[in-house]
Formats: C-alpha cells, sequence, structure tokens
C-alpha cells in the first residue's frame, strides 16, 4: 500500500498511514507556486484548496485531486502538486 498525503496548497501538511502505522513525513525538496486560473483572476476568486496525493518510492506524485475548494481553483492546484518533488527512498513509502 502506498502512503497518502493531504496538501492544502500553500500550507504543505503531510501525513501517511499504512498498515495502522504512521510512516514518516516524506521531505519535499521541490515545489512552485500554483499558476493561478486568469478566468480566477478575473472574477476574484480565492482560497484554499485541499489536495490529496499519493507518492510512488522515487519521491513523484503519482495522483492528486482537488478534494475541497473553489472549482475554479481546484485544477491549477492539482497541477501544481504534480510537479512537487519529495526525497526518494524514504523508509516506507
Amino acid at each position: 500500500m502506498k502512503p497518502s498525503a493531504s496538501v492544502v496548497v500553500v500550507f504543505c501538511a503531510l501525513a501517511g498511514i499504512a498498515f495502522g502505522q504512521a510512516l514518516p513525513e516524506p521531505t519535499l525538496i521541490s515545489a512552485g507556486l500554483p499558476r493561478y486560473p486568469p478566468i480566477a483572476r478575473v472574477a476574484k476568486i480565492q482560497g484554499e484548496v485541499k489536495v490529496d496525493f499519493t507518492l510512488n518510492s522515487n519521491g513523484e506524485i503519482i495522483s492528486a485531486t482537488a478534494v475541497s475548494g473553489h472549482p475554479m481553483l481546484k485544477g491549477a492546484a492539482e497541477e501544481n502538486v504534480k510537479t512537487w518533488r519529495f526525497e526518494a527512498g524514504g523508509t516506507g513509502f
């Protein structure tokens, strides 16, 4: 089972659970700012988007799904999280 994590874009809060045991938090080594969707900027839409994501053993995001937040911001948040990289080969992931 691969660890899962949740993140509120801007506030990076990571957690993983597998087989009932807490896994060590992966170390984020690369993360950029999300691209603000032009239509959301014009409409003055802002807010937080919570994104659930899964890492592979190389520290790459293999899936990212926005689970809350404004619909105009969700896609940009998911795409941003997919570009993040974590330290590879951590114990338990």
